[in-house]
């Protein structure tokens, strides 16, 4: 299953496409998809900065994951599995911190959230590890945007230990590609993987 994006009439559209199928299938429009859940039949999205809900596919029938009041949710990862969200919250202070939130029938509220990541600086693209035990992470608390790492029990989806860097970008030359917003970072089974430049002019 591939999913993309497009314009359709001047607005943002979502498809999926399998293999071989001729031509993609509309998921939604003016949402903000974040992640599949296993088996490719339902989808995270954002309605707007304060709900997401999972969509199933074939029918179009939607479910209320998490709808928070204080908090705008600026992004987030599902576990392999699809029990476990840590999302990306931004507070009216302007700080920000990555939860989690177990995924269960029902949805959840602002209060479900367990805190992973608060620091005072910057904080992105939250990626679950192949089994869910750690959360890796983009920081820029030592003044470099770097790649970091946390473990969490998969169990009580709280974190164990302090964060360590996975990845320094701290070398003269080596940065991140593209504008703020586009940064991001993907785990493909043992390895991260990134948009990287080597800079030198």
């Amino acid at each position: 299953l591939v999913a993309y994006e497009d314009d359709v009439d001047g607005r943002p559209a979502t498809f999926t496409r399998r293999i071989g199928d001729p031509t993609g299938r509309e998921v939604c429009r003016d949402c903000g998809p974040m992640a599949f859940f296993p088996g490719g039949r339902e989808a995270l999205l954002a309605r707007g900065s304060r709900q997401l809900v999972r969509r199933d596919l074939e029918t179009g029938v939607e479910r209320v994951v998490l709808r928070t009041d204080s908090v705008a949710i600026l992004g987030g990862d599902l576990t392999p599995d699809g029990r476990w969200l840590a999302v990306v919250a931004g507070s009216p202070d302007r700080t920000m911190s990555i939860r989690a939130l177990p995924v269960r029938d029902g949805g959840a509220t602002e209060r479900d959230l367990v805190p992973l990541v608060e620091d005072r600086g910057w904080l992105w693209s939250p990626r679950w590890s192949a089994d869910g035990s750690r959360l890796y992470y983009l920081s820029d608390r030592d003044g470099f945007v770097c790649v970091w790492a946390r473990r969490v029990d998969r169990a009580s989806g709280r974190p164990l230990g302090e964060p360590v860097v996975a990845l320094h970008c701290h070398r003269p030359g080596r940065v991140m590609l593209g504008p703020i917003s586009a940064w991001n970072i993907a785990v493909a089974g043992n390895r991260l993987v990134f948009n990287a430049a080597e800079v030198h002019g």
